[in-house]
């Protein structure tokens, strides 16, 4: 095996225990206000019990981890999932929240009510009612194509007319899981992610209030008839009442694909320094299982490298963004994701 210097080891052991403390004192329950983790359901996982009225066109099928059912799926025609009306997850002006969720988006998608499919949304089409929060993916039709946008408005009422929008940095139309989130600190300011990455920041210029009393639709902007429907997986939702830390996004981002298989204690490598910029990554085998082999994967799946048994590894020459580990073990396969850094 490899020998590391000690001023590696030393760092090594360092990030090791600073990783473990963070992820310690992570517990996505606190401010949990509505969780839909789709495993062959609609249920709210929350202690809120916002549980789904309506599923009208959606197929449960292959989630985010890999697992099924764990996962809705709309066919853009006429499919969605309908959620009621709740002041849990109907925030107003000067709120703080954030929304996180996984898509897999197909790389064509149907246009046929205009330029945008509308994936999570409080609103009914109508200008003089304000909308908290609207997810949008932008079809062939839009010169933003294969971004999604999120963007809330507080009508065109008198008086008001604040409208905020950002668009993703990246395209996700790629047929590949992708974590989004989006949130709200007290200052005003919106912050978006893609895979556990910032993608932008922007002002909430509302002057008004944004709340209605509208259902919550995944899938649709309305139900009688559907209106700009989405096509795609999703997977995962959660709502928040508060700010995500850094921490706890990465935590969603590197926990959320659950391993292949689990061994009996439900125990995985842990994999450390994350993130890393490129040089060696460390993987503890606390399943006490031999190493048989690492993967460097792209998130499309392609094979970057693979490392013989051993521990730690050191990474190729690669670009900024997020990977996939995979670790086999003697009679288990785990996945994790890392973020490279510059």
């Amino acid at each position: 095996m490899r020998k590391l210097y000690r001023p590696f080891l030393a760092l090594f052991i360092f990030n090791f225990f600073i990783l473990d403390l963070a992820t310690s004192q992570i517990n996505l329950e606190v401010g949990l206000v509505a969780f839909y983790p789709f495993v062959g359901n609609a249920l709210d996982e929350s202690v809120n019990d916002n549980h789904a009225s309506e599923i009208q066109g959606a197929v449960l099928g292959e989630g985010c981890d890999g697992e099924d059912p764990s996962a809705y799926y709309l066919n853009g025609v006429d499919s969605y999932i309908e959620f009621p009306n709740s002041d849990l997850i109907n925030f107003e002006i000067s709120d703080a929240f954030a929304i996180s969720m996984w898509l897999n988006i197909p790389e064509e998608q149907l246009d046929l009510n205009g330029t945008v499919n509308d994936i999570i949304v409080k609103w009914s089409n109508n200008g003089d009612v304000p909308y908290p929060y609207i997810l949008r993916y932008h079809n062939s039709g839009h010169e933003k194509h294969g971004r999604i946008s999120f963007a809330r408005y507080d009508s065109n009422l008198p008086g008001c007319g604040g409208s905020s929008i950002i668009f993703s940095a990246v395209t996700l139309n790629d047929n590949t899981w992708h974590n989004v989130i989006v949130q709200r600190n007290p200052d005003g300011i919106f912050d978006l992610y893609v895979d556990g990455i910032s993608n932008g920041s922007f002002l909430d210029n509302s002057i008004c209030s944004v709340q209605n009393n509208s259902n919550l639709l995944l899938g649709s902007r309305l139900t009688n008839p559907p209106f700009r429907v989405f096509k795609g997986g999703v997977d995962n939702l959660r709502i928040y009442n508060r700010l995500l830390s850094d921490e706890e996004i990465e935590f969603i981002n590197n926990k959320s694909l659950n391993p292949i298989t689990e061994n009996e204690n439900n125990q995985k490598p842990k994999v450390y320094p994350n993130p890393v910029k490129n040089g060696f990554i460390a993987i503890s085998n606390i399943a006490e299982e031999e190493i048989i082999q690492i993967d460097l994967n792209d998130l499309s799946g392609k094979l970057i490298k693979r490392f013989p048994s051993i521990s730690p590894i050191e990474l190729p020459e690669i670009s900024a963004g997020m990977y996939i580990l995979t670790i086999q073990l003697s009679n288990t396969i785990y996945t994790e994701k890392i973020f490279v850094t510059r």
